[in-house]
């Protein structure tokens, strides 16, 4: 490694052209960047929640939905012009691009089914626009007695009326120029510009919607927060360092971080998920800290040689800071890697691309910051040089330059003097930190990624309190051969599951089926007379019935229900929230209740749908939580037992971030913070960055120690060299980690501007989990090492 820093410093105008051009290249391929919010994307393809899901879309064409609601609490839907505008309404809207036109619902749209005294006939409900009190009346009971539509098109209570989009497949969006975002800013457009000036309140919603805005954040936070983190890093550097070097190479470090880690993204062709959206911001956070680190260094041996060359200088530095920078790396990075234990896709990108950016900007480190010393004068910051033209140089200096130094080395013999203390009320608050810590929860709903109050989040609270719900459970069945399902004891078994699901779970709106048609086929042809909406107990009455249906109804109309040989169907459950919470009951319910009612029939079923999906994501991180968190410390654990050679030191590494992930923990048991995707990802972050603390501080102190020996070196208030080392180290690598987590703390509090709540809570947190780490790091760590006296760190002179 001498070798290649020689070459660096000695050929800087070289590395910098490398550095630059390779960043460059790889920075390119930035503009093929895609962001991708459709939750089905975020669980491997693979995975039998997708298998089910690509099946339902495959054979009953089931795409998610937008809901547009029409609101008139005062009188009612039922009026002349009302009902005229979701006419018309519903007409522009089905030739928008990228609507499927026969496949939009609503009260303008869909068929009536009675008897006659011929048979039955299909017709619609609003062939013209009802122009008298009664045909308004007749219109709003003939809604009210067809079960189907009443909750589902119109409000129970009349006052709302539903416009139901269905979207063509994604592939076919794409093939068009098209996707999710575009088509809702045109049913959005398309609804402001004919509504304009109106009483009635108009609201657009459902998944689609939450997908396409939710895209649209990510874009913004991603054009908002960069600027914003690298402002603040600016900021702050300058008044760290007041010069121009403490605040050019840092930012160059994590800027050339960014570009690589992205610009690689986007060559493996990975989209931004709302999870890498903060890939740029914590490799913005943490890639700062190998230029602080080497920067305090410099500094360090300027002070303490100020009549050495600027060449030695820089190759002193990093002879001596190569190996942290590389361990530290290399451990965040294993750490991150960790990530790819998670089941969601999204998180394995995340800790994936962290890493990448992570080994870049220790590449970077390791090249530009010495090219870049080696053009720049020898300088130090004005406090430094103060203090070296009055003839303070020496290891005293070091403990006295300036306010921070100061109380540092006073803190490190506060420590050192109070060892047992330390470590008595850091094993109390642990144990109470475990206390509070077992009552966190994981909970998640992906309209929780919108700020309560905003539009997205009323709309959707809008149309979920008024209609059966935006968010959709199916379940699949396939009977052994065709006409499975005009069998009256299929029949009856579905409509049983139907109303046990309605019934036992208040957030299912409503459920559709082949059942609620042949139901009301049976009603109309007998007198209409509701106690007769049943199922025939004949399978020949039942296929009468949709042969009498065929003649006048379109041969699709039941398409989402039953396939064309009545050999697979799907029971559709419509729910009021799209939480996990309440998602586990359902699918405990779904898989009871469909093993009751359809195994002892040979009928084979299976969970899909949006609400199935948002539910395996979740319990995704349920199940994978505590296996990141055991995955990660394993991973920085054995990189830190094998980098630094003792199993103690990764033991002692660990033990500050631990320590803060736990109060961390503590903080959100007591505050009744739900463990979401943002949160998720809190505790391994946290682990990642704290542990370069640790280890920085252990290589100065044992660097301290054994330079000095048994010898005393000085230090005022305490004998013991090894207390003397620890003063001396606070005094330097303490200021260092002090200014390091400042900056990681301010780039992570940057997110709490996000639009984006589970990026505000991600900031938070890790911000929180940092300030421990960086506290637990200064105290509780040199306490352990005091009170141990390992191998690793005093060799044989304990």
């Amino acid at each position: 490694m001498t070798r290649f820093m020689e070459m660096v410093v000695d050929w800087p105008k070289l590395v910098i052209m490398l550095v630059v051009g390779l960043t460059m290249v790889i920075a390119s391929q930035m503009a093929h960047l895609k962001i991708e919010t459709d939750t089905a994307a975020f669980i491997p393809a693979g995975h039998q929640a997708t298998l089910n899901n690509d099946r339902m879309k495959e054979i009953f064409g089931t795409p998610d939905l937008i809901w547009v609601g029409v609101v008139r609490e005062q009188g009612g839907i039922y009026q002349r012009d009302t009902l005229d505008i979701i006419r018309q309404l519903t007409d522009h809207i089905r030739l928008l691009p990228g609507v499927v036109d026969q496949d939009v619902v609503s009260i303008a749209t869909e068929d009536n089914i009675r008897g006659t005294a011929d048979g039955m006939e299909v017709e619609p409900f609003m062939d013209s626009l009802p122009d008298d009190a009664a045909a308004l009346q007749s219109l709003q009971q003939q809604i009210h007695d067809f079960d189907i539509y009443d909750g589902f098109i119109v409000a129970k209570d009349g006052s709302a009326a539903a416009i139901i989009v269905k979207l063509e497949p994604a592939a076919l969006l794409a093939r068009r120029g098209l996707d999710k975002f575009k088509v809702y800013e045109a049913v959005k457009h398309t609804v402001d510009e004919l509504t304009a000036g109106r009483d009635e309140q108009f609201y657009v919603a459902g998944k689609p919607v939450l997908e396409a805005t939710l895209g649209m954040y990510i874009a913004e936070d991603l054009g908002l927060m960069m600027p914003l983190v690298f402002l603040t890093l600016a900021i702050l550097l300058f008044f760290t360092y007041r010069s121009l070097r403490g605040v050019v190479i840092p930012l160059v470090v994590v800027t050339f971080s960014v570009l690589g880690a992205m610009g690689i993204m986007a060559f493996a062709g990975v989209p931004i998920y709302p999870t890498t959206t903060m890939v740029p911001v914590t490799l913005m956070a943490i890639g700062v800290a190998d230029a602080i680190h080497l920067l305090g260094k410099y500094y360090e041996l300027v002070l303490l040689k100020p009549d050495h060359e600027r060449r030695d200088l820089v190759l002193d530095t990093m002879q001596e800071m190569w190996r942290p920078v590389v361990l530290t790396s290399v451990t965040t990075a294993i750490g991150f890697l960790s990530f790819l234990s998670m089941g969601m896709v999204p998180l394995q990108m995340m800790g994936l691309f962290a890493a990448v950016g992570i080994i870049y900007a220790m590449m970077v480190s390791l090249t530009l910051v010495p090219a870049m010393l080696m053009l720049m004068t020898v300088a130090a910051p004005r406090m430094l040089k103060t203090r070296i033209s009055a003839g303070q140089g020496g290891a005293q200096t070091i403990q006295t330059a300036g306010f921070v130094s100061c109380q540092l080395s006073r803190l490190g013999l506060w420590v050192g003097s109070h060892v047992t203390l330390t470590l008595f009320l850091t094993s109390g608050l642990i144990f109470f930190s475990a206390w509070a810590a077992s009552s966190v929860y994981v909970d998640d709903a992906y309209v929780a990624n919108f700020k309560a109050g905003s539009p997205i989040v009323k709309a959707d609270h809008v149309i979920n309190s008024h209609f059966i719900g935006s968010y959709q459970y199916n379940l699949l069945l396939e009977g052994g051969k065709p006409e499975t399902f005009y069998r009256p004891d299929v029949l009856k078994a579905v409509w049983a599951f139907q109303k046990e699901m309605e019934s036992g779970n208040a957030i299912v709106g409503g459920t559709i089926s082949i059942v609620d048609y042949i139901r009301r086929m049976n009603r109309v042809m007998n007198e209409n007379r509701p106690e007769m909406a049943r199922i025939p107990d004949s399978a020949n009455l039942i296929a009468q019935y949709l042969l009498l249906y065929s003649f006048s109804g379109a041969p699709d109309d039941f398409a989402e229900v039953v396939d064309s040989e009545y050999r697979m169907a799907n029971i559709r459950l419509f729910l009021t929230r799209g939480q996990y919470v309440p998602y586990h009951k359902i699918e405990h319910d779904l898989n009871t209740l469909a093993a009751k009612y359809f195994d002892p029939l040979g009928i084979t079923w299976s969970i899909a749908g949006n609400g199935h999906i948002s539910y395996v994501q979740t319990q995704m991180i349920t199940d994978n939580l505590r296996f990141n968190i055991i995955a990660t410390v394993l991973a920085i654990f054995l990189a830190a037992w094998l980098m630094m050679r003792s199993f103690a030191a990764g033991v002692f590494v660990m033990t500050p971030v631990l320590a803060a992930v736990i109060f961390n923990f503590a903080f959100m048991g007591l505050t009744d913070t739900q463990i979401g995707w943002g949160a998720s990802m809190f505790t391994s972050v946290a682990i990642c960055i704290g542990v370069d603390y640790a280890i920085h501080l252990i290589y100065k102190f044992r660097s301290e120690f054994r330079r000095t020996g048994v010898a005393p070196s000085g230090v005022a208030g305490h004998a013991d060299p090894a207390v003397q080392a620890l003063v001396r180290t606070l005094a330097t690598t303490g200021k260092t980690i002090l200014f390091n987590a400042v900056v990681v703390i301010a780039g992570f509090m940057v997110l709490l501007a996000s639009v984006m709540p589970p990026n505000q809570q991600m900031g938070l947190l890790v911000s929180a989990a940092m300030l421990s780490s960086f506290i637990a790091t200064l105290t509780v760590l040199p306490a352990l090492i005091l009170a141990a006296r390992p191998r690793f760190v005093f060799g044989d002179k304990t």
